[in-house]
């Protein structure tokens, strides 16, 4: 949970908006939390750097509305950002130095907005990354 707020009253030229003292700061979620469920198999006997291992995770993140802009604003926009979760997953083999995996991050696809601002006088709006799938290869070297 995180509680930000302007301390005092941000009124300026330059300032992309103003705000008063006592306002939630933007892009600033105040609830946010993440949590993993991971299991991991043995596969085969032997010692530790000759054995097969197999290891899958869940996870889930999740990010609470903000806004990208303070309450007053007449400069920008005040646009809703998160209020999402995300789920991903992965799973992986290994022995010895080794591991190889295959993820997928955004399961479900969702398009949450991240980020909302105006750059060069173009308001752009950022999503967050769609389903994406890959490969991992990992080594260890002592």
């Amino acid at each position: 949970m995180t509680d930000a707020r302007l301390v005092y009253d941000q009124v300026s030229g330059t300032a992309t908006t103003d705000g008063r003292a006592g306002e939630r700061l933007p892009y600033v979620a105040p609830w946010a939390a993440s949590a993993e469920l991971r299991r991991q198999w043995r596969l085969s006997t032997g010692a530790e750097t000759a054995a097969w291992q197999a290891d899958a995770g869940l996870f889930v993140h999740y990010a609470g509305r903000a806004y990208s802009a303070f309450r007053a604003s007449t400069v920008v926009d005040r646009l809703a950002l998160g209020g999402f979760a995300t789920l991903d997953a992965d799973v992986a083999l290994a022995r010895g130095p080794w591991r190889a995996g295959l993820f997928v991050q955004n399961i479900a696809n969702g398009q949450g907005r991240v980020w909302a601002g105006t750059i060069g006088g173009t308001d752009l709006v950022t999503y967050q990354r769609p389903r994406t799938m890959g490969v991992t290869l990992h080594a260890e070297f002592h």
